[in-house]
C-alpha cells in the first residue's frame, strides 16, 4: 500500500468523516479485489513505457550557459 497507511486507521477515518462501520477484513478485501482488477492495466501501462520512445519528460526545460533549453 503506497501510503501505509493501517486499514485500523482507515477504517476509523471512514468511521470519523462519514460515520461508516467499514471492518478491516473489508477494506483489505476491497484492496486485494483492486489490486487484482487494475493489474492487467498496469502491466500494460509498462509495456507502453517500456517501448516508448520517450520515457521521461518535463516541460519546465533547464538553463544551460545562462540560455533557456525547451
Amino acid at each position: 500500500d503506497y501510503q501505509l497507511l493501517p486499514f485500523s486507521r482507515l477504517s476509523e477515518f471512514l468511521f470519523d468523516i462519514y460515520g461508516m462501520k467499514v471492518s478491516e477484513g473489508t477494506l483489505f478485501n476491497v484492496s486485494q479485489a483492486s489490486y487484482n482488477a487494475l493489474a492487467p492495466f498496469e502491466g500494460s501501462v509498462k509495456e507502453h513505457l517500456i517501448n516508448s520512445k520517450t520515457l521521461h519528460c518535463d516541460e519546465s526545460g533547464i538553463k544551460i550557459n545562462n540560455a533557456a533549453n525547451m
